[in-house]
């Protein structure tokens, strides 16, 4: 019975460091990082046309999209949502600003943010808006 709870109580410290770790591991930098440049249009054609090669080639990594704001949202966290227009009527580059920043609909702009995958548009998390 005592090794019972010991082994518990070990296996509690551990998942309490873990915790405790990833909770205070610092969180990328997109300003600092260097980006892959690409056109709103082109990066979500390359996703449309070859998922799993275009994964390889922008999943997780920074990416520097330059479109025009066909909509402009605010999530349940409080934080921008811009969507680039591309050559799809319906689906675009949904990206997530953390910094609040005046960008109007229809206005041309160029944002540099973390790919994480389509699902039906492009998503870049952690974005900034980058001036030209």
């Amino acid at each position: 019975m005592r090794k019972i709870i010991l082994i518990i109580i070990i296996l509690v410290s551990a998942a309490v460091v873990v915790g405790v770790t990833l909770y205070h591991k610092p969180h990328r930098s997109v300003a600092q990082e260097e980006a892959i440049a690409v056109t709103a249009a082109q990066l979500f054609r390359e996703f449309e046309t070859n998922e799993e090669a275009s994964n390889k080639k922008y999943l997780d990594q920074v990416i520097e999209v330059t479109g025009t704001v066909s909509g402009i949202t605010i999530n349940q966290e409080g934080y921008q949502v811009i969507l680039l227009q591309t050559d799809n009527p319906l689906f675009g580059i949904q990206c997530t600003l953390l910094d609040q920043t005046e960008i109007r609909k229809d206005e041309t702009v160029t944002l540099k943010g973390i790919c994480t995958g389509y699902l039906s548009d492009v998503v870049l998390t952690s974005a900034m808006r980058i001036k030209k």
